[in-house]
């Protein structure tokens, strides 16, 4: 994936408003951690890969990697406790993907759910089972990554010059 696509899909999740916080930033860093990253996809491509910890850290800070929540307690761009969360972006964006890659292991069927602490548990805010939270998490990462690979339409096409010799549309001068 390249850095234009990845804030193309930042973008996508914010309806093609100008993206807050540190874009720019939060991309490099999460195009670093993938591109280093030693084991295989969490979900099946590196690109994918990119796009939850895209649509992660945009939902959880708006981008910015000097966010701290409220109370206090979590900190960065993927809202995680010491040291990852006050750590540099780069080293936040690996802490969040390794703590993807321990997700995939302990829940498989919803490897984000592990941001919450449990692969199924109660979410605090909404009541909801975290792992359908997850798991929609991911779904609006994938659409918006699968948004951005659509082919563009054709343009539309402009009349060409008249095939009349002497240059009018239909032999008008």
């Amino acid at each position: 994936m390249t850095l234009a696509v990845l804030l193309a899909v930042l973008t996508d999740l914010e309806d093609g408003r100008a993206l807050p916080g540190y874009p720019r930033a939060v991309a490099v860093a999460i195009l670093e951690a993938v591109e280093h990253d030693r084991e295989p996809p969490v979900f099946g491509s590196r690109d994918a890969d990119a796009a939850v910890l895209g649509l992660w850290a945009w939902r959880e800070s708006r981008l910015d990697p000097y966010a701290v929540n409220p109370a206090g307690r979590s900190f960065g761009a993927w809202q995680q406790g010491r040291p990852c969360g006050t750590a540099p972006v780069t080293q936040q964006a690996r802490c969040f993907l390794h703590l993807l890659h321990a997700g995939a292991r302990l829940c498989p069927d919803s490897p984000g759910a592990v941001a919450w602490g449990a692969c199924h548990a109660r979410d605090v805010l909404t009541g909801r089972d975290v792992a359908e939270l997850a798991a929609e998490r991911v779904e609006r990462a994938l659409r918006a990554l699968a948004r951005v690979r659509e082919p563009l339409p054709p343009l539309p096409r402009e009349p060409g010059p008249s095939a009349d010799p002497r240059g009018g549309p239909e032999g008008h001068v």
